[in-house]
């Protein structure tokens, strides 16, 4: 029984890990593209160049401030996770920035 609930809990967090690498991946293609992204993605991206932070810094500070402000207006408990996966999305976010800048210094050489 606990090998099956831990196999459960594997694939779930499996499937978390995955989906959260392609959605920052497409973040990151679509901020590159500069075909126009989400509000929220574009107030990282002009707030980065604006301040002179990375697009992920300023993701990681957009969602503390959403979380202080929601905290303030809900009163209610924000789960650790929801801290968590804002800090793990600009962290990816700046990764595949920094990966998509590699491949293409490479393919341009």
């Amino acid at each position: 029984m606990t090998q099956l609930i831990t196999s459960m809990n594997f694939t779930r967090l499996f499937k978390f890990a995955f989906g959260t690498l392609v959605i920052t991946l497409a973040v990151t293609l679509i901020l590159l593209s500069n075909f126009g992204s989400g509000s929220i993605d574009a107030f990282n991206s002009n707030s980065s160049k604006l301040i002179n932070l990375s697009v992920g810094t300023c993701m990681i500070i957009t969602n503390i401030i959403m979380f202080l402000i929601n905290i303030f207006m809900d009163r209610k408990i924000i789960h650790v996770i929801s801290v968590t996966l804002a800090m793990f999305l600009g962290i990816l976010v700046d990764m595949w920035f920094l990966v998509i800048s590699d491949l293409s210094n490479i393919v341009l050489m």
